[in-house]
């Protein structure tokens, strides 16, 4: 955490500390819990993580979801016909292209087998979160390059596509949709 946001955090826990409201922060300063109150170090520190995460996640699913539709106009333009269909484009945009692709900052905490390679204890690891969603193993009627989508059709099948290259979204058997 910087320290201009570590000094703005800071002051806003200190008045939070002297006139506690029915809020986070006044929660975690105040809380009579058995690990309570929070250690001020520990409440910046969590304050920081919520309004950096929170931002930029929200930010980054927004233009990355944006991006995806001005590249297929025609999704787009089935949106703005079906605005019912907000909830799955939604869903599908967190796994065709998540906000957060990965983690690292990991290390393993034993030997790990992987395919025949060993991963040694201790040793540095980066959690890929977007490649999962990609994997063919995992849902092979889905790819890297091209979202799936939901068909107004009576199909069950929950990757049934209105056009193979348009992007779809996972489907749900509900109120028509398939």
């Amino acid at each position: 955490m910087n320290a201009e946001l570590g000094q703005y955090l800071d002051g806003l826990a200190e008045a939070h500390a002297r006139q506690p409201g029915d809020d986070l922060i006044s929660g975690l300063l105040t809380d009579t819990g058995a690990h309570a109150p929070m250690p001020r170090e520990d409440l910046l520190s969590t304050a920081a993580l919520l309004l950096v995460a929170g931002h930029e996640t929200t930010v980054n699913l927004i233009a990355n979801g944006m991006l995806t539709l001005l590249r297929h106009p025609d999704v787009l333009d089935r949106l703005r016909h079906e605005p019912d269909l907000i909830t799955p484009l939604v869903e599908e945009l967190l796994r065709y292209q998540p906000p957060v692709q990965m983690l690292t900052g990991h290390s393993a905490l034993t030997d790990i087998d992987i395919a025949g390679t060993t991963i040694p204890q201790g040793s540095p690891l980066t959690l890929m979160l977007a490649a999962g969603n990609r994997d063919p193993h995992a849902s092979p009627t889905r790819t890297a390059s091209t979202p799936t989508a939901p068909t107004t059709s009576t199909s069950a099948s929950p990757t049934a596509s209105t056009t193979a290259s348009a992007p779809r979204w996972p489907g749900r058997v509900t109120g028509g949709l398939a």
